[in-house]
């Protein structure tokens, strides 16, 4: 529970009349009981909620304690849609952006055996000629993975307009969000690891390649 609020039931009654259209009028006496009004946390699950009407429904002075939970469900459905639609459009974009790049990474590497091979002729060392192409590839890969990032981020504020109209239907909230800081900057990190060694291995087999051929 986030918060409660205590309606006396003159002013319900007043609420009531006004939403109705209806004169103040209590002479013919209030039939409406005082009202608590129970706010629960929205990612309260619908047991959750029927276990917290029935506790207030045993609290002394407590008639009943209606509510309705339905609602509930279906903005938790819209919220778990909305995720998964999330999580799924991410990886798309993420694995197509870092799946080319690396074939491009992988291509231009392996294109360059003349380079190579003037290189392999004045005696350089495997690991000098293949650090190039290493770094060359971390920094196109990680300037993918941070493209992929921030066309997730484009497609989320595009997104959450049409989000937060049919959360309102159910008076509720959905807010998406790309993951923490420590997470997105953990998965530029890998992508560029990963350029950098898979630049590494195609330059180390196209040395390879010259090498058998002397």
């Amino acid at each position: 529970m986030t918060s409660a609020q205590v309606i006396g039931k003159d002013e319900a009654l007043k609420a009531l009349n006004a939403q109705l259209g209806l004169p103040s009028q209590t002479a013919g006496g209030n039939p409406l009981p005082d009202i608590i009004v129970a706010v629960l946390d929205d990612r309260a699950s619908a047991d959750e909620i029927a276990a917290a009407a029935k506790r207030i429904s045993a609290l002394p002075g407590v008639d009943f304690a209606p509510y309705e939970a339905s609602w509930h469900e279906k903005l938790r459905a819209v919220t778990q849609a909305s995720w998964v639609g999330l999580a799924c459009l991410g990886t798309v974009v993420a694995l197509l952006v870092i799946l080319v790049l690396e074939s491009a990474v992988r291509m231009t590497t392996a294109s360059a055996r003349d380079e190579m091979c003037t290189l392999y002729l004045i005696g350089a060392a495997p690991g000098f000629a293949a650090r190039p192409y290493a770094w060359r590839g971390m920094v196109l890969m990680g300037t993918a993975a941070a493209a992929a990032l921030g066309l997730s981020a484009a497609g989320i504020k595009l997104l959450q307009p049409y989000l937060d109209r049919a959360a309102a239907l159910y008076g509720g909230s959905v807010t998406l969000t790309l993951p923490t800081l420590e997470l997105c900057l953990g998965f530029v990190a890998a992508a560029a690891v990963l350029g950098g060694l898979t630049s590494s291995l195609a330059a180390l087999r196209a040395w390879r390649t010259i090498a058998k051929a002397q």
